[in-house]
């Protein structure tokens, strides 16, 4: 489903597929072969490995930090 963090872990059609109902779910599996499984591995690698997922929350802080500092 599209919902939430879906786009932020799902690319649609390259990934995964978005869909808005349960329908559109049973039609995506027909597509399903069309998925590239490595790059599905690849895409939770650059956005949710240790190291990926640690440079995000440094970014969050810093910001942070910059904006209590100005």
């Amino acid at each position: 489903m599209d919902l939430g963090s879906c786009r932020e872990v799902i690319e649609d059609g390259q990934t995964g597929f978005l869909v808005d109902n349960v329908r559109g779910a049973a039609l995506a599996l027909e597509r399903l072969s069309a998925i590239d499984r490595g790059a599905c591995r690849r895409r939770v690698q650059e956005r949710f490995s240790i190291e990926a997922m640690v440079e995000s929350y440094e970014r969050v802080y810093q910001t942070i930090f910059d904006l209590e500092a100005s």
